[in-house]
């Protein structure tokens, strides 16, 4: 019985070892910027490498490999095969392999129609000089001599281009009084669809008024910074150095943007907002954060402050470019922004 057993495990092994396995990684992959200028087919070897495809198992058994690309309405297939009958597919391909225009030993079937995707997208890419937003879905397939599938497997590339980080609370933009508020340890919060920030603050009680500029608050030592920031607030933590009262303080948050070639560029950096502590007589920070969110506002902010709305967010009074609305209306102009029918250009 024992022996028995033994058999049937190593001819199920055996078995297992004669699948043949299409593999890619990473199955999901994010950026905030991807140019096509970085994928020259002319010089494949140059291309950052976004996608890895891996075939293991009976290799020999794979004759084609089926490269599909989705994108919104738009639809690409092209069919991969070696130079040679009994040449088989290498074990590793990467994108550079495929967006290539001379692929060594590769055979690459109706590569034209990849154009297609191209020339609908070719005005954006002239205007910007970068791939649109959105997600781009890459099935590959591998495919016997009789055009049976052996193996799938799918990847993700999700383009999100960044928004710019817009602070909400606590504090108001240089060039206004410092706002005054009486919490010594307030909540941060801004907005972005970016991640993992960097949170920095700054005591500038010593700079004069005219010395609080952007610059000059660059320049200066943090009094406390704190990275790996996930999500789009923070509360002031207790280990930090206590924010002392009649102190002025300015704030800030930055964030590196993912790409395809790495982390090799500026961070993207929000303005800085300024705010006193205060024993008395301070506003609630809670009470400014629809007024400084529509200081910053755009068609997702806009978004977004709807949601709040719809979910109970409680107003006391609303100005809307120095007249005073009801919430409705409100409602109503930011339905207008989120459908481009009005366009809030935030002056200095």
């Amino acid at each position: 019985m024992k022996r028995f057993i033994l058999l049937l495990c190593i001819l199920a092994m055996s078995l297992l070892y004669a699948q043949t396995t299409l593999s890619v990684s990473p199955h999901v992959q994010t950026y905030n910027e991807f140019y096509p200028a970085q994928f020259n087919p002319d010089e494949p070897l140059s291309q950052p490498i976004f996608f890895t495809l891996t075939i293991s198992g009976v290799v020999e058994d794979v004759k084609t490999v089926r490269f599909e690309m989705n994108w919104n309405d738009n639809y690409a297939l092209a069919n991969i095969t070696t130079e040679g009958e009994d040449v088989p597919f290498p074990a590793m391909l990467t994108n550079q392999d495929f967006i290539n225009s001379d692929p060594i030993g590769l055979d690459i079937d109706n590569a034209d129609a990849f154009d297609d995707i191209l020339d609908a997208i070719e005005d954006y890419i002239l205007e910007t000089g970068r791939i649109p937003d959105g997600t781009y879905l890459f099935t590959f397939t591998a495919l016997d001599e009789d055009g049976n599938a052996l193996s799938s497997d799918q990847m993700q590339l999700i383009i999100q281009a960044p928004i710019a980080i817009g602070l909400i609370t606590p504090g108001g933009p240089i060039g206004l009084p410092p706002v005054d508020i009486t919490f010594q340890t307030p909540d941060f919060i801004w907005y972005s669809n970016l991640s993992d920030y960097t949170f920095s603050i700054f005591d500038i009680s010593e700079l004069d008024e005219d010395q609080r500029t952007p610059d000059n608050i660059e320049v200066l030592q943090p009094y406390y910074e704190q990275t790996n920031v996930f999500g789009t607030s923070l509360a002031y933590p207790p280990e930090a150095p206590a924010l002392e009262v009649d102190k002025i303080y300015a704030w800030r948050v930055a964030a590196s943007i993912s790409i395809p070639i790495g982390s090799g560029t500026e961070p993207y950096k929000s303005g800085f907002y300024v705010f006193r502590i205060v024993t008395e007589g301070g506003v609630d920070p809670g009470e400014v954060i629809l007024g400084n969110f529509l200081n910053n506002v755009s068609g997702e902010q806009a978004a977004a402050i709807l949601e709040l709305l719809n979910n109970g967010y409680e107003l006391q009074e609303i100005e809307w470019q120095g007249e005073t609305i009801s919430v409705e209306e409100l409602m109503e102009i930011l339905q207008m922004i989120i459908n481009g029918e009005l366009e809030v250009i935030v002056g200095p």
